[in-house]
């Protein structure tokens, strides 16, 4: 049900929809003891079995092997910006 709520409030925009709905697979845990890319793999497994097609993952795992810096570069400037927004939202509160 988890993934339902989870697209549910992902609004009217498709791609996060997906991304919402991808990122439902990826624990903490997993992410640690495993990395990425193992998580990503085994997300395209699941993908597989759950749409009987054919995923498309591997071009995210390779994706990610060839832009990682990039990408960590990204989320790192965002999550930074959202955390001081988050703290100056609450602020006002």
């Amino acid at each position: 049900m988890n993934f339902l709520a989870h697209i549910y409030l992902s609004g009217d925009n498709d791609l996060i929809k997906i991304g919402n709905f991808m990122a439902d697979g990826i624990h903490g845990k997993n992410l640690d003891d495993e990395g990425i890319e193992i998580v990503l793999a085994k997300m395209d497994t699941r993908m597989k079995f759950r749409m009987k097609q054919d995923s498309n993952m591997r071009f995210a795992v390779a994706e990610l092997q060839e832009y990682y810096s990039e990408f960590e570069s990204e989320f790192t400037a965002f999550f930074e910006a959202l955390r001081v927004h988050s703290n100056q939202k609450l602020n006002t509160l």
